[in-house]
This record gives C-alpha cells, sequence and structure tokens, in this order.
C-alpha cells in the first residue's frame, strides 16, 4: 500500500532560468558533462556535487534563479523523447511517498546500494535541508489517463515556453523536452490518483541510493516520480583495457561481427575491440538460469565474462578506466573505442548487452534479491530541478 502526499514546500525554478537551472541526475554525469554544467553558473550540479553543499546552496539560491512555492503541490513531468522505437512521450508525476516501518513492502527494489553514494546524499540533503532529485518508480496501476487529465492550461507551470534541453550530445538527455504542471493535491484528480495508487505497491526503477538515504536519515517522506510507463535498456560499457578473447573457455563461442550493436538474444554479448566487432555467447547449461538474479546477462557479464578476461567490473573504478552507457549510446561506445571523440580518452574495448525485460526485471524485486549496480537502464532519465524541503522524524 503506497500513500501519496504532494511535495513539501520547496523552491522552483524561475521560467526564464529552467533550462539554466535543471541538471540530469547527478550519478550519470560524467567527466565531459560535468565541465558543460559546471560552466553554467546557475545550473544546480554546483549544489548537487559538491563537497560543501550547504555553503554552496546558499550561494545558488542568492542567484535569485528560484521562486520559492509555500502551496505543497504535485508535479506533472512530460516528456518527448527519441526513443529506440522514434519519438516517444511519456508522462509522470512528482509526489511524496509515506515511509512506513516496513517500506521494502511498499517500493520494491532490484539493486543494491554503495555506502560512500549514500554517505554523500545524506550530506546534501542534510547541510541543504531539501532534497534533490526524485527516484525514479513504476506502477502497474493505469495512472496515464488521470496524469493527462491534470495537464491543463491552467496547471501549466512554464506556459508557452520550451524547456528542451540542449546538453550538445553530451547525454542521452539531450533534445528531451519537457513540460510541467503544478497540481492541487485537492483536485478530484489528485485524489482519485491518492485512492489508486494506494492498492499496489511501487517498483523501483531508479534511484535506490536516493530510496536508501532517506531511510537511513529518518525521512517520514521520499521523493518519487511515479509513472506506469516502463522503458529498460541495457546499461553498456567501456573499458579502458583492450581484452584478448582468445583468453574464454569453452563455455564461450566467439565470432566475428559485421556491425557493433545489441545483442538480439539473451545470453549472447557484442564485444568490439580494434575496429572488429565480435558476438560472444555463453552456453546456457553452464548457468544458473533459473535464478532471478545469477541467469540474467548482468550477472554473467560481471561475474564471469569480463573475470575470464582480465577485467574487474567494480563500477567505482573512476570514468578513466570505465564508463557506463544506455543501449541507445551504442554508437558513442564504438567511438570511444575508435578514439574518434575530441576530448575523450581512447578506450580499449566496449560491451553490448541484451535488455532485461520487464518480466525479469520485476521478477528480481518480487523474490527479494539484488542485482549488482548499473545493471539495467531506464530511459529516458528525470530532471533534477526543484527543491523540496526535507521531511525528518521528530
Amino acid at each position: 500500500m503506497v500513500i501519496i502526499q504532494p511535495n513539501p514546500p520547496g523552491y522552483i525554478p524561475k521560467p526564464e532560468f529552467f533550462l539554466d537551472v535543471a541538471s540530469t541526475p547527478y550519478d550519470v554525469v560524467d567527466n565531459s558533462l560535468d565541465q558543460l554544467l559546471r560552466a553554467r553558473k546557475r545550473s544546480l550540479i554546483h549544489v548537487l556535487n559538491s563537497d560543501t553543499p550547504g555553503q554552496d546552496f546558499d550561494r545558488f539560491l542568492a542567484q535569485d534563479s528560484m521562486n520559492p512555492y509555500t502551496t505543497p503541490s504535485f508535479f506533472v513531468l512530460e516528456q518527448t523523447y527519441d526513443g529506440i522505437n522514434g519519438r516517444e512521450t511519456r508522462t509522470a508525476i512528482y509526489a511524496h511517498v509515506e515511509l512506513t516501518d516496513h517500506p521494502e513492502r511498499d517500493i520494491l527494489i532490484h539493486e543494491g546500494t554503495d555506502q560512500k553514494k549514500v554517505d554523500t546524499r545524506k550530506a546534501l540533503r542534510q547541510q541543504t535541508n531539501h532534497s534533490f532529485g526524485a527516484a525514479l518508480c513504476y506502477t502497474p496501476a493505469d495512472i496515464s489517463s488521470l496524469l493527462d487529465s491534470m495537464k491543463t492550461p491552467d496547471n501549466d507551470l512554464y506556459p508557452g515556453l520550451d524547456l528542451k534541453f540542449d546538453l550538445q550530445s553530451r547525454s542521452d538527455m539531450h533534445g528531451i523536452t519537457h513540460k510541467i504542471y503544478q497540481v492541487d493535491p485537492a483536485s478530484a484528480e489528485a485524489k482519485s490518483l491518492t485512492a489508486l495508487l494506494l492498492q499496489h505497491a511501487l517498483w523501483m526503477l531508479d534511484g535506490h541510493h536516493r530510496l536508501e538515504t532517506a531511510i537511513q536519515l529518518g525521512q517520514t517522506k521520499v521523493l518519487v516520480c511515479i509513472t506506469d510507463q516502463m522503458s529498460l535498456q541495457a546499461y553498456d560499457r567501456v573499458f579502458a583495457i583492450e581484452v584478448d578473447l582468445t583468453n574464454l573457455d569453452s563455455r564461450f563461442t566467439v565470432t566475428s561481427s559485421s556491425k557493433f550493436e545489441t545483442p538480439q538474444h539473451q545470453y549472447q554479448f557484442s564485444v568490439y575491440i580494434s575496429g572488429q566487432p565480435y558476438t560472444v555467447s555463453i552456453d546456457p547449461t553452464t548457468i544458473d538460469r533459473d535464478d532471478e538474479v545469477n541467469g540474467l546477462d548482468c550477472t554473467i557479464l560481471n561475474n564471469i565474462l569480463l573475470p575470464s578476461l582480465g577485467i574487474d567490473p567494480n563500477v567505482g573504478l573512476g570514468d578513466d578506466y570505465v564508463r557506463f552507457l544506455p543501449q541507445s549510446r551504442i554508437q558513442h561506445m564504438q567511438a570511444l573505442v575508435d578514439g574518434s571523440i575530441d576530448g575523450e580518452p581512447k578506450f580499449g574495448s566496449a560491451f553490448a548487452l541484451h535488455p532485461m525485460s520487464p518480466k525479469q526485471f520485476m521478477g528480481v524485486a518480487d523474490a527479494g534479491k539484488q542485482t549488482g549496480p548499473k545493471t539495467t537502464y531506464f530511459s529516458p532519465k528525470i530532471p533534477t530541478w526543484f527543491a523540496a524541503q526535507l521531511q525528518l522524524r521528530k
């Protein structure tokens, strides 16, 4: 049972500064994107990825880029973007979910967390007394029609503005157009939505560290963005090391390919080395296919394939060792290995996976199990654009 509440008072960007203020999520900012965002003096990135977030938040507010909002509100987000199947639209709602004594029953998770990252997020919230960036959650309830009914001219928070992200192709959020609507929690539509969501749990898509931070801080509510539209991509990666596929044992079959692309089938991996794409297949009889986690391609990659090639799959080794990219940026991965991107280091090898299915994703969470970090990529990412006052237990 999920109890949603409107977002508590906080700050929203002034219309003329929205695109300067709004940021991608902090955890998908590589060196190139960080440089771009930090060149924008009004960007929230100066607060989100700061060693002194309290001081930087005070400086940020002093720039007069934000308006305070004092009335608790829901925010409906509409994103139009280039998906794998062409131009697509997704609608979601920003809200706060009450944290009960058993949050694991209300928000089902599928990934583990890194305590160092949690500690960084705790410092951000404690020093600023605000929450930034929502955890993206999926609901099996059909809420799209209700959300569409909230998208009225009267609710339009930034009427007449083209809120299109210009990130110079340094992020898959480049080119996404946003519309945002402010919704009165006392409206009939908001009350219907609250009642509908009471009947279901939520599945965490993106934001496990945000949820864990809220739990450890003793927050009474956590900021979420809820949608009934799930789009999963494989979370591919490039490594500085150039691998030698002849080192693989008899469990694997290696064949040359004509194109570096997302594999069409489970238990297949596309590998790109020195201008040549390959397909690496693992014998499925050598793995535990019935286990919700061990049978996943992302687990096979991290636990079997990469170690067999002498690669440490540790996600905390830094941007110069490993980069994680969604399958929609597979051409960018190939260019990184080719060394054809100005200002970027040349990488040694790229690995592309077959994407996890919604059934597999939900099966992990339903079984109460967890995959490692960076195993699924949910597209599109949601922007970090407003700050809501922290809600702590007394």
